[in-house]
């Protein structure tokens, strides 16, 4: 409605009640027009239906400009407003409060991964930080990133979903909140899961092709997967054997064209690390294409 026009915050009293009033006659001026009809068509050449119709009309359209009032004078409030005074999420520590150092995994969970999937989740942590509670990813302070573990993000669609396979019996929304923190060892499940998850979901795109690539080929393409920064492009010179654009595709990517004005240099050091990988690669199939 009329709220999305000067948003609530900076719209003073009388731009309010000046609003107000114009859509206040304007929703009267439709109501005597309905009230008024029979002097659009006259009487005698008018059938039951059509004056139906009409009245149908303008009754509709009147309750449109009324809505709008009420939702100017914030008696109905608009979508905008509804987000503007929604209660905003916990507030989360921010990105920095992560640790880094790449924290050993505790050995029983660790057992669980795959010699492939090792050497992916060996890689990844590298660039993830490591934090027991969550966390604000974002830098963004309009938007909230909850994060929690390595790099798991809270607000994906199947966040509630995992976390009743993984971890039965904990509170979801209290973790997502901050009001509740995971233990080590529940972080590490989460990785795991998340790593094996990635790694399915890579196979799924580049097919039979991945299980012949070197490990460190893989486990690249699964960081990449992981953070979500591998575009149908790259997939689709990777599934043509076209090595040799791979790495330069992968990096015509918004994310890591602006991650430095925003802040976010890690991102760049991750995917130049993912790029080199691929070049590198691609170098070794020009010496050996048997490969």
């Amino acid at each position: 409605c009329c709220c999305n026009v000067v948003p609530m915050g900076s719209r003073t009293a009388s731009e309010t009640q000046a609003m107000s009033t114009t859509l206040f006659r304007a929703s009267w001026s439709v109501l005597l027009g309905m009230l008024c009809c029979c002097n659009v068509v006259p009487m005698g050449s008018r059938t039951a239906s059509e004056t139906q119709a009409m009245s149908t009309t303008l009754f509709r359209a009147s309750w449109s400009v009324l809505l709008g009032m009420l939702c100017c004078c914030n008696v109905v409030p608009s979508d905008a407003d509804c987000h503007m005074h929604r209660p905003a999420a916990a507030s989360l520590p921010p990105a920095s409060a992560r640790h880094y150092g790449n924290p050993t995994m505790s050995p029983k969970v660790y057992a669980k991964l795959t010699p492939e999937e090792k050497e992916a989740a060996d890689l990844i942590r590298e660039y993830e930080g490591f934090s027991t509670s969550a966390y604000d990813a974002n830098r963004d302070p309009t938007i909230v990133d909850a994060t929690i573990g390595r790099g798991f993000n809270l607000n994906r669609d199947d966040a509630g979903k995992i976390f009743a396979v993984v971890l039965p019996g904990v509170n979801f929304e209290q973790v997502k909140s901050g009001k509740l923190s995971l233990t080590a060892e529940q972080v590490d499940k989460l990785y795991v899961y998340d790593v094996k998850a990635h790694m399915d979901r890579a196979r799924h795109y580049l097919g039979g092709k991945f299980n012949a690539f070197p490990l460190y080929v893989q486990a690249a393409l699964t960081s990449a997967f992981y953070r979500g920064d591998i575009g149908r492009n790259t997939i689709d010179l990777i599934n043509n054997g076209d090595w040799g654009n791979v790495s330069t595709e992968y990096l015509n990517h918004n994310g890591y064209k602006t991650a430095k004005k925003r802040g976010m240099s890690g991102i760049v050091t991750r995917m130049d690390y993912n790029a080199s990988v691929f070049q590198k690669y691609a170098e070794s199939l020009e010496e050996d294409p048997s490969q």
